[in-house]
C-alpha cells in the first residue's frame, strides 16, 4: 500500500513484458529508470524540480508506465493509469501540475503514433530510439524533441513578438517617466508662484499690521496716562481705608487672642478626654481583633486540612481509575477481540471510540501505565515501542481486517498510529 496526497494506492505492480515504445524517449521522463529519479515538475523560474521521490513510489510508477508501454500509444494515452503515474512522480509542492504533465504525455504519445503510423515496435527498436542523437546544448536529463521547420518559424516569430513587446513596454515606460518629470516641474512652478504670492500677501499684511499697531500704541499711551491719574486717586483713597482697617484689625486681633486662649483651654481638656476614650476603645478593639484572628486561623486550618484530604482522596481515586483503565486495556489485548470497533481496547481512559483524540491518547500513555513499566527512560521506550508496533497500520489491518481499518474506526486508528510514532520518538530521545 502507498499513500499519495491522502489517497491509498494498493494496486499490484503490472508484470514486465515487451515494450512497443520507449517511455524515456516518448514521454521525456528525466532520470529514467527509477534508481535516481526526481520530481518531474517545473519551478516558477522554469527549472525542473530536483526533489527526490520515495523509491517504492517511483518503482510503482515505473512499472505502471512500463505496462502502458506494452500497449499501442493511442490506448496508453487514454488509459487512467497514465494519470496515476504522473501523480506519483510529482512531489507535494508540484501536485497542481498533474493536468499539464498528463496533457504533455498524451500529446507526445499522439505525436509518436503519427510519426510511426501507430505500429508496434520491438524492444530492440525502442532501445535504439533511446540512443537518438541529441544537440550539444541539450541537457542529458531533459528529452530531445525534434523540431519541425514550422515549429522553428513559430518560435522565431514568438521571440520577435516578445522583443517587440519589450521595446513597446520600454517606450511606454520612458514616456511615463517624461510625463511624470513634466508634471513634477509644473507642480514646482505652481508652488513657486503660490509661494511668491503668499510672500507678497504676507508683506502687505505686515505693513497693515504695523500701522494698526502704531495707532493702537498711541491709543494705549493715552489710556495709560488716564489710568495713572485714576490710580493715583484710588491709591490715596485706599491709604485712608488701610489706616482705618489697621485700627480695626488691632482691635480684632486683641479679641481673637482672648478667644483663642479660651478655646485652647477647652481644647486641652477635650483632647485629654478624647485620648482616654480612644485608649479604652483601642484596648477593646485589640481584644476583639485577637479573638477574630484566632477564629480565622482556626477556620483556615480546618479548611486547609479539608482541601488536603479531598486532594489526597481525589489523587488516589484518579490513580485507581487510571490503574483500572490500564488493566482493562491490557486484558482487552490479551483476550480475543471481535472485529468491531466497540470491542477494540482503545487507549483512552473511558475505553470508548468516541473519546479517541490526540490529547486523550497522550494522557492515557502518560498516566495509565504502571510505574514498574515506566520507572526509567529505557523501560518507557520499550513499552512505547511495543505499543507502536501493536498500533501499526499493517498490524491493525492483519488483526481487525479491512472492514474495521477502512470503516468507521479509520480516523481513530490513524490518529493513534501517528501519536504512537511521536511518543516513541520522544521516549527514544529521553531514554
Amino acid at each position: 500500500m502507498y499513500y499519495r496526497g491522502g489517497s491509498l494506492f494498493d494496486d499490484s505492480y503490472p508484470s514486465s513484458i515487451s515494450q512497443k515504445w520507449d517511455p524515456e524517449v516518448v514521454l521525456g521522463i528525466p532520470n529514467y529508470p527509477p534508481y535516481s529519479m526526481t520530481c518531474i515538475g517545473t519551478t516558477k523560474t522554469g527549472r525542473r524540480c530536483r526533489r527526490h521521490i520515495a523509491y517504492h513510489k517511483v518503482n510503482y510508477a515505473v512499472n505502471v508506465i512500463n505496462g502502458l508501454a506494452s500497449k499501442p500509444t493511442f490506448e496508453a494515452a487514454k488509459s487512467p493509469e497514465l494519470r496515476k503515474a504522473a501523480d506519483i512522480l510529482l512531489c507535494w509542492q508540484h501536485n497542481y501540475e498533474v493536468s499539464n504533465i498528463l496533457l504533455q504525455w498524451r500529446s507526445s504519445l499522439n505525436d509518436w503514433a503519427g510519426e510511426h503510423g501507430d505500429t508496434s515496435s520491438s524492444t530492440t527498436d525502442t532501445e535504439s530510439n533511446a540512443d537518438t542523437w541529441r544537440p550539444k546544448n541539450t541537457p542529458k536529463d531533459e528529452p530531445y524533441v525534434k523540431k519541425e521547420p514550422e515549429d522553428i518559424l513559430y518560435q522565431t516569430l514568438r521571440e520577435y513578438m516578445r522583443r517587440e513587446k519589450e521595446m513597446i513596454d520600454h517606450i511606454n515606460t520612458m514616456r511615463r517617466q517624461i510625463e511624470e518629470e513634466q508634471r513634477r516641474k509644473d507642480e514646482e512652478r505652481r508652488k513657486e508662484e503660490e509661494r511668491r504670492k503668499e510672500e507678497e500677501r504676507r508683506k502687505e499684511e505686515e505693513r497693515r499690521t504695523e500701522e494698526e499697531r502704531r495707532k493702537e500704541e498711541e491709543q494705549r499711551r493715552k489710556e495709560e496716562e488716564q489710568r495713572r491719574k485714576e490710580e493715583e486717586q484710588r491709591r490715596k483713597e485706599e491709604e485712608q481705608k488701610r489706616r482705618e482697617e489697621e485700627e480695626r484689625r488691632r482691635e480684632e486681633e486683641k479679641r481673637r487672642k482672648e478667644e483663642e486662649k479660651r478655646k485652647e483651654e477647652h481644647r486641652r481638656k477635650e483632647e485629654h478626654r478624647r485620648k482616654e476614650e480612644h485608649r479604652r476603645k483601642e484596648e477593646q478593639r485589640r481584644k476583639e481583633e485577637e479573638a477574630r484572628e484566632k477564629a480565622f486561623r482556626e477556620r483556615v486550618r480546618l479548611s486547609k486540612e479539608k482541601r488536603e484530604r479531598e486532594a489526597r482522596e481525589q489523587a488516589e481515586k484518579e490513580v485507581e481509575e487510571w490503574r483500572s483503565a490500564w488493566d482493562c486495556y491490557s486484558k482487552g489485548w490479551n483476550s480475543s477481540i471481535d472485529t468491531v470497533p466497540r470491542s477494540i481496547p482503545w487507549p483512552v481512559k473511558s475505553g470508548r471510540l468516541s473519546d479517541v483524540n490526540e490529547a486523550n491518547v497522550k494522557m492515557f500513555f502518560a498516566k495509565a501505565p504502571p510505574q514498574s513499566l515506566v520507572s526509567s527512560g529505557e523501560k518507557r521506550f520499550k513499552l512505547l515501542n511495543a505499543e507502536n508496533k501493536r498500533w501499526h497500520t499493517d498490524k491493525v489491518l492483519q488483526r481487525f481486517g479491512p472492514d474495521v481499518v477502512y470503516g468507521h474506526a479509520r480516523f481513530a486508528l490513524n490518529t493513534i498510529a501517528k501519536i504512537m510514532i511521536e511518543l516513541r520518538q520522544e521516549a527514544r530521545r529521553n531514554r
